[in-house]
């Protein structure tokens, strides 16, 4: 739905209901604009690298404003505005506004929740941190601040001994990485975020990396690969295969216990502890050999 406001510098207004004429100075439509924040979180990336698109449904009152609009950044500016035709603040009133990213055009917007069907794997999905209501015309942008809705995971690796270890890949089994999104606005300020995972978690692997690593650091932490996104759940295992003098090893399968939560990244440091091959001997005492006879006579 396209909202252009055709206004003049100066507006006349009549009111039928009364015989004055009130003259109102609009200075010419506003377009809206946006400036995306990313919810900043101890465990959760705060970049809005990637993010190209925006999504956004309007309310004005109980009426539908504009619906599953995309919004892009504007070259050179930090503000976000309606990709193809834009979009105008009304004369009047206040405006309720849902905002999602990546822009997907099958988008689900009702007045109080959003609905993506199949986000990709390793995409990231953002939503508003809250339904933004009553919001009145903003010349800088509406700031609106997004969260994360899938989770992060990243690793580490370290060991006590350089180059000793070389580490070949990192294999997460049994993980969800796509499937339906819901946002559910029914208390504003507190979204709640539903997943319908597509994929058989009994059969998804997620390879963190594929390339042979030496630890060539000892003691200092690096990291392994690029961070995985996923969806939010149980915490599954973390296979890794490693190699000790470049001779390979056998896989180690760890459990992971944690409970993966939306917007927050976590990071499985691997210590790799080299055990040096040390021999501490002894030599057992003379014993006594028999002779015969004995004594032996020398004649």
């Amino acid at each position: 739905m396209k909202k252009f406001l055709l206004l003049t510098t100066a507006a006349i207004v009549a009111l039928a209901s009364c015989s004055k004429t009130e003259v109102q100075d609009l200075n010419g439509p506003q377009e809206i604009g946006f400036k995306a924040i990313p919810y900043a979180m101890t465990k959760a990336t705060t970049a809005l690298d990637g993010i190209t698109s925006m999504g956004v449904r309007a309310d004005l009152g109980t009426t539908l404003y504009f619906d599953n609009t995309e919004f892009a950044k504007k070259v050179n500016s930090k503000l976000w505005a309606a990709k193809n035709d834009p979009q105008y603040w009304p004369n009047s009133g206040k405006l309720d506004f849902l905002v999602y990213a990546p822009y997907s055009a099958s988008a689900t917007t009702k007045t109080t929740s959003i609905e993506v069907a199949t986000v990709p794997a390793e995409t990231d999905f953002l939503y508003g941190a809250k339904h933004y209501k009553g919001i009145s015309k903003e010349t800088d942008g509406v700031p609106v601040t997004l969260k994360h809705a899938k989770s992060q995971i990243a690793v580490t690796v370290q060991s006590n001994i350089a180059d000793l270890y070389t580490v070949s890949k990192i294999t997460l089994t049994n993980v969800e990485t796509t499937g339906n999104v819901k946002i559910d606005y029914t208390v504003p300020d507190a979204p709640v975020v539903t997943w319908d995972a597509k994929a058989d978690p009994a059969a998804a692997a997620v390879e963190i990396n594929t390339v042979d690593q030496t630890i060539s650091q000892a003691k200092a932490p690096a990291a392994y690969g690029n961070p995985v996104m996923v969806l939010p759940g149980k915490a599954t295992t973390l296979v890794i295969a490693y190699k000790m003098n470049q001779i390979k090893c056998p896989d180690i399968t760890l459990t992971l216990k944690e409970t993966w939560e939306a917007g927050k990244k976590y990071t499985y440091n691997l210590q790799f502890v080299g055990n040096e091959i040390l021999f501490n001997p002894s030599v057992d005492d003379w014993t006594a050999g028999t002779t015969t006879p004995d004594p032996l006579p020398v004649q």
